[in-house]
């Protein structure tokens, strides 16, 4: 609490993955931690399919992931193959 450190909220709203409302988050966290800002970033909620790839793909882009282009993956696709000959 004394430091700052970034945090990623994911909410998994898939109930076959376990998932649940967002708001029973707030009743059950501690009030020091919502009112130190646990929750003023927006969390990334995981959808069920169809939409459970974008959910992932976003919380990928969150993470600081970046799209390869078709020529990039092609290139590290060659590389890995000539490292296993």
């Amino acid at each position: 609490r004394a430091g700052k450190v970034q945090l990623l909220l994911v909410h998994e709203s898939d109930p076959a993955h376990g998932g649940c409302d967002f708001e029973n988050f707030y009743a059950t966290t501690p009030e020091d931690l919502v009112a130190g800002g646990l929750y003023s970033a927006p969390a990334v909620e995981l959808y069920p399919q169809p939409h459970r790839d974008v959910s992932l793909a976003l919380v990928a882009k969150t993470l600081g992931a970046v799209r390869r282009t078709l020529a990039a993956r092609l290139s590290l696709d060659r590389l890995s193959a000539l490292s296993t000959v």
